[in-house]
């Protein structure tokens, strides 16, 4: 059966009580010093953190420059902390030797300054102004100019390479997740772009446009999970009348931050994204990340917690909406569609006509638990026929998730040890 409204917001009350407690328990820690370093947030991918000039010019010897005062603050705030920079000559310096190597489209540099001095001089070459040992005096000055990151240029590899690629837990599954959510882009035009050593993940409200790190530089897969599900909350901002567009630290930027986070959590629990000791470590990382904003917001935990929790709870509900929507439209228009669900059960449907629909529910083993025909008389599209099966087994389409058919049925065939029997 479908879960209903009560049972959703049973599970968000769940979920916003213990980020009231941990933020409570974050916040007695803080005063009395029994934990001082119970809550701080680490950066769920890999990469070197320190912003580098890599144009050609500064990799001669190997060792990139890294950007020093106004410049490291100015580049380490930009774009969720980007480490690989260089400006737009060096950028055509490396398409003279890589024609593929271009500027992404839509790309904008960061301003950042650069000192230098001058010794003004006559006519004959000589210094002007010199101070009482004759030496010339030089003037300074400062100039602002633009770089751009290394990751909105394409195919040009990193040069500085600190990224890792780590394995993940075989244990924890974000198939649900991966499918609910790539219906929910379809649905609202969002492209999702991952990169290769990737050092910042944002939403770009302008190109509607989501890019983080891919898969493999997060250290665990519910790290990708909550990065991912983040960036998607904040990209229903403007369908539910959110006003994303604020600066870096301001009041309204903190919210919309609490929001995003709060979000992923809600979806996390959705997903089933989760096993007792990552989902601890993971929450843990979520409060401190949460407790940064709190502090700029300057209101009690508990009160900011209980209004950002009904705009994530909104946020959520609508992403999940959209895409079982979405999914929806697609099921009816198919002949054919297989449905997974958490347990590792699989259901799949074939539309053969005159009002007959051909059905088989496989366990996670490939093994045939029920199938034969199913006779609609109300309907005439995969979607209800979906339904009105999985009712005898108190599911619904919406507790899973589509799959590939042909991937399925490859599936199903290597588990019967090459019988063979098509389905």
């Amino acid at each position: 059966m479908k879960k209903t409204t009560e049972a959703k917001q049973s599970t968000y009350d769940k979920i916003r009580d213990i980020i009231i407690s941990r933020l409570e328990e974050a916040k007695k820690a803080a005063e009395d010093g029994s934990a001082e370093d119970a809550f701080h947030w680490i950066k769920g991918w890999s990469g070197s953190g320190l912003p580098y000039n890599v144009s050609h010019e500064s990799m001669e010897h190997g060792k990139p420059l890294v950007y020093q005062g106004i410049n490291q603050m100015l580049l380490s705030l930009a774009c969720g902390g980007a480490d690989e920079w260089l400006t737009f000559s060096a950028i055509k310096r490396y398409q003279e030797k890589d024609k593929s190597v271009k500027l992404r489209k839509g790309a904008k540099g960061q301003s950042i300054v650069y000192f230098d001095k001058y010794v003004k001089k006559d006519k004959d070459g000589n210094p002007v102004e010199v101070d009482d040992d004759g030496n010339a005096i030089p003037h300074y000055f400062a100039k602002m100019y633009y770089v751009f990151s290394v990751e909105d240029v394409e195919n040009l590899p990193r040069r500085f390479n600190k990224v890792k690629h780590y394995e993940h837990d075989a244990n924890i599954s974000i198939e649900h997740m991966e499918s609910v959510l790539s219906y929910y882009y379809k649905a609202s035009g969002i492209e999702v772009e991952t990169i290769d050593g990737g050092n910042q993940a944002y939403f770009m409200p302008a190109k509607n446009l989501i890019r983080i790190p891919q898969k493999d530089n997060h250290i665990t897969a519910e790290s990708y999970a909550h990065t991912l599900l983040h960036e998607s909350g904040h990209s229903t901002g403007k369908a539910l009348g959110r006003d994303i567009h604020n600066s870096f630290g301001s009041k309204e930027y903190s919210y919309e931050e609490l929001v995003a986070d709060i979000t992923a959590d809600f979806l996390m629990c959705r997903f089933h994204i989760t096993t007792d000791s990552v989902s601890d470590d993971q929450l843990k990382n979520s409060i401190a990340y949460l407790s940064n904003w709190i502090a700029v917001l300057k209101e009690q935990p508990a009160k900011m917690i209980v209004k950002a929790s009904t705009d994530a709870q909104n946020a959520a509900d609508y992403i999940i909406d959209t895409a079982y929507e979405k999914m929806k439209e697609e099921m009816i228009a198919s002949k054919e569609a297989v449905l997974q669900f958490d347990n590792g059960n699989f259901l799949y449907i074939q539309d053969i006509g005159g009002g007959e629909f051909e059905y088989s529910f496989y366990d996670s083993n490939g093994s045939l638990i029920d199938g034969g025909i199913h006779e609609s008389k109300k309907t005439e599209n995969i979607y209800d026929v979906a339904n009105d099966i999985l009712e005898d087994v108190e599911l619904s389409v919406d507790e899973g998730w589509l799959v590939s058919v042909g991937s399925f049925k490859e599936y199903i065939w290597s588990m019967e040890e090459g019988r063979g029997e098509e389905i």
